[in-house]
C-alpha cells in the first residue's frame, strides 16, 4: 500500500489494511473527493455540508463556495454571501445543538437579519431555507401566506395601480391538507407547486420558467427568469404609450400568448393594468389595459424586487467614472436588490423592457444588464431590448 501524502509504502495485512491513516506521516488515506460544478446555490450548499461539515458551511463558506459554484449566477452567490455578512450565519451556528425550538427560532431571526439588510422576504426565506436543508435541519417552511408578507408602499392618490382579477372565478373554499398548508381543491401543475411553499424560482409553464414575486390571495405575480427574446418595444420611431406599442400588441397579445395550450390559458388572469405617468420626468403613460401576459412598470419593478421606495421618493443616481453615485439629476436609480433584477439572454446578461414610458414617449424604461433601474430608459427602436413576460396566475384552478 502507498500513501499518497509522504509516498510511504508497505505491505498490507490485517492489522494495516483497516487503518484510515498512513501509519508513517498520519494523514488519511482515504481518496480526497474532487468537488463537482454546481449550477445553484442548493445543491453547492449540500455538497460542501457533506464534504467538510457544518463548521465550514457555516464559517469558512467564501472560500470554498466560488470552487464549487461556477456556474451560480452573480445574485445568487451575493445572497450566500450575504448570510455571512449579515450574520445569519452566526445565528444558525450558535444553534448547532440545540432543541428544535430553539432551531425554529434561529431560522426566523437568521431570515429577520437579512430582511433588515434590504434583502427581500422571499429571497431571504429562500436562501435560509437552503442552509437549514444542508444542515439536514426538519425545519417546517413557511406557507404562501407568510411568503407574501411584505407590505407594498400605498399608492399615492392620482398614481394608483389598479389590478384586478376578473369577477368571473368561481368561488371554492380552501382545505387544509395534512401538513397544514392550504389548498384549493382543484388546483393542479404550477398552482399546487406554489401552495405547497416548496419552490417559487424556475417553475415550468408554458414552455418557460417563472419566478415568483407576489402572492396576493388566491392568485400569484409571475415573471419569466430571464429573456425569452429580444425585440423592439415599437416598430417604428413614434411617440407611444404601453396601450399603442407594438411590443404588447403584436407579441405579447397575439404571439407569445398563443404558445399557451388552452388549459395554460385558462390560468391566467386577464388583469386591468395601470399605467401612471413617469414620476421623474411626467411623461404621460396613457391608457389602463387589460392584459393577460404584461411588463412590470417602474412602480413594479421597484416594489416587487426589494420594495425599496427608491423610484416613488425619487432617490437619483447617477453613472460617473464606472461607480454609482448619489445625484439629484441622475435618471435612474441603483439599490441593495441590483442583483435579484439580472436577467440573461442565451446565457448572457442582458437589460429587458419596462411598460412605464421614459424621459419622453420615444423612450421606454429598462431595466440595466447589471439590475440598474433606468428611469430615464432608452429610445423604443432598441432592437437587443430584452422581455421578460409576467401574468397573474390563478391559483384555484
Amino acid at each position: 500500500m502507498k500513501c499518497s501524502h509522504c509516498n510511504s509504502e508497505w505491505k498490507t495485512d490485517n492489522r494495516t489494511s483497516a487503518k484510515a491513516d498512513c501509519p508513517f506521516c498520519g494523514k488519511s488515506l482515504a481518496k480526497k473527493e474532487e468537488p463537482n460544478f454546481y449550477e445553484n446555490s442548493r445543491d453547492a450548499l449540500a455538497a460542501i455540508m457533506k464534504m467538510y461539515g457544518a463548521e465550514v458551511l457555516l464559517g469558512k463558506l467564501t472560500s470554498y463556495f466560488p470552487d464549487f459554484a461556477p456556474d451560480v449566477s452573480k445574485g445568487d452567490k451575493k445572497l450566500v454571501y450575504a448570510v455571512y455578512e449579515n450574520d445569519a450565519a452566526k445565528v444558525l451556528k450558535s444553534n448547532l445543538e440545540a432543541p428544535q425550538a430553539d432551531k425554529e427560532r434561529a431560522v426566523k431571526i437568521a431570515i429577520q437579519k437579512l430582511t433588515e439588510a434590504h434583502i427581500s422576504q422571499n429571497s431571504a426565506e429562500i436562501i435560509i431555507y437552503e442552509f437549514t436543508a444542508a444542515l439536514g435541519w426538519q425545519v417546517s417552511k413557511p406557507t404562501p401566506s407568510l411568503l407574501s408578507t411584505e407590505k407594498a408602499p400605498a399608492p399615492s392618490p392620482n398614481k394608483t395601480i389598479t389590478i384586478e382579477t376578473q369577477s368571473s372565478l368561481q368561488k371554492q373554499v380552501p382545505r387544509p391538507t395534512p401538513s397544514g398548508k392550504v389548498t384549493y381543491p382543484t388546483a393542479t401543475g404550477i398552482a399546487a407547486e406554489i401552495l405547497q411553499g416548496n419552490k417559487t424560482r424556475n417553475l415550468q409553464f408554458g414552455g418557460h420558467k417563472w419566478r415568483v414575486l407576489y402572492i396576493q390571495g388566491d392568485k400569484a405575480l409571475l415573471i419569466t427568469e430571464d429573456i425569452v427574446v429580444k425585440r423592439r418595444y415599437n416598430e417604428d420611431l413614434e411617440g407611444v404609450t404601453w396601450e399603442t406599442c407594438t411590443l404588447r400588441r403584436q407579441y405579447l397579445k397575439d404571439e407569445f400568448l398563443q404558445k399557451f395550450s388552452s388549459e395554460e390559458r385558462g390560468k391566467i388572469i386577464e388583469t386591468r393594468i395601470g399605467n401612471p405617468n413617469n414620476l421623474w420626468y411626467s411623461t404621460p403613460g396613457g391608457k389602463d389595459t387589460a392584459d393577460e401576459i404584461f411588463l412590470l412598470s417602474l412602480e413594479e419593478v421597484d416594489r416587487y424586487f426589494g420594495n425599496s421606495g427608491d423610484y416613488q421618493q425619487k432617490r437619483r443616481k447617477k453613472h460617473e467614472n464606472g461607480k454609482w453615485i448619489e445625484d439629484n439629476n441622475g435618471y435612474g436609480f441603483s439599490n441593495a436588490h441590483d442583483s435579484y433584477r439580472l436577467a440573461k439572454f442565451n446565457n448572457e446578461a442582458c437589460w429587458w423592457w419596462l411598460r412605464s414610458p421614459g424621459n419622453s414617449s420615444y423612450d421606454a424604461a429598462i431595466v440595466s444588464y447589471d439590475g440598474f433601474v433606468s428611469v430615464s430608459g432608452l429610445i423604443v427602436l432598441h432592437d437587443s431590448g430584452g422581455v421578460r413576460p409576467a401574468f397573474w396566475l390563478n391559483l384555484k384552478s
